[in-house]
């Protein structure tokens, strides 16, 4: 009997950790819950539970070589994208950590001017919890660390998630050269101690790559990238709205060299048989096959579901 009453004590804190620290808009944001967080993300218990999932070579960086100082740039901040670029410019740094915020930035006219100064000098990694990071696939990041949950990259609130394997089968279909680790979502909480700790034991587990990497060019749009031949697009409620500008971003990219497409949803504007249509008549308007590569789900969904084998 005590041995039931341990397993059911232990699943129901599992459950209660997983929805606090990953689905933060229930809880009120105290003084004692923020050090409860802190705390929890100090925590080593989880250590070295990553999984390399994808590793195609991290590129060679000469300010890396001896040591790497990691700067974790924590969501909520009340600066610009672009002030808090300059912060981590004149740090001493040499990766930086980069939660939604800023990712979704990077794709943007501003975002993606200060890309190839960034890799000049630092490691990109990418906090990828849901569809609203694909569009960094194409803007190829040195890693994206995946906060796994029953086999999604799943996000507390956004309702976006991407299967783990269609991830990385995107990565390996097309050549991406970008490292992909998954950690278990409840371990990953958003501060700077677990946001570097995890970067950390990540990065440590990499190897370099053989040969120099191609001369890196950012070809975006907002919300939008493209790489190798592939068009990665995210569906907000604005593009959600506006399909023309989907297609007319697209277009500026160029479509010549174009063999696929992914795209992702927002779906929290838009439900899966409207997904269904949109994605039907953005093919016909590019010419170009459009895979939707992400579901409804995010981790409260998820917390019952039993694992697909």
């Amino acid at each position: 009997m005590k041995k039931f009453f341990f397993a059911g004590l232990v699943i129901s804190l599992v459950c209660f950790v997983t929805l606090v620290v990953n689905h933060t808009e229930m809880v009120v944001h105290t003084a004692t819950y923020e050090s409860l967080v802190q705390i929890y993300g100090r925590s080593h218990l989880f250590s070295r539970d990553s999984k390399i999932l994808y590793s195609p070579g991290l590129r060679r960086l000469s300010a890396a070589e001896n040591s790497v100082n990691i700067y974790a740039n924590m969501p909520g901040i009340e600066k610009s994208y672009s002030r808090q670029m300059e912060d981590f410019m004149h740090s001493d740094a040499q990766m930086i950590v980069e939660c939604s915020g800023l990712d979704r930035w990077h794709p943007s006219r501003e975002g993606s001017a200060c890309l190839s100064a960034l890799r000049s000098r630092a490691y990109r990694a990418v906090i990828f919890d849901g569809g609203h990071h694909l569009p960094t696939l194409g803007l190829t990041p040195d890693i994206i660390i995946v906060p796994a949950f029953k086999g999604y990259a799943v996000h507390g609130y956004m309702q976006d998630g991407m299967r783990v394997d269609k991830i990385l089968e995107i990565l390996s279909a097309n050549h991406i050269p970008t490292a992909m680790a998954t950690v278990p979502r409840w371990r990953l909480v958003k501060t700077e101690t677990s946001l570097q700790n995890i970067s950390r034991e990540v990065l440590n587990r990499l190897d370099y790559a053989a040969e120099e990497p191609q001369p890196f060019t950012a070809s975006c749009r907002p919300h939008i990238s493209k790489y190798n031949g592939v068009i990665f697009i995210y569906a907000n409620e604005e593009y959600i709205k506006q399909p023309a500008l989907v297609t007319k971003y697209c277009r500026q990219l160029g479509l010549e060299d174009v063999y696929a497409g992914y795209i992702a949803f927002d779906y929290n504007a838009i439900k899966p048989a409207q997904a269904e249509t949109y994605a039907q008549k953005l093919e016909q308007e590019l010419g170009v096959k459009a895979e939707i590569v992400n579901e409804p789900v995010k981790v409260s969904n998820l917390l019952f579901k039993v694992r697909d084998h």
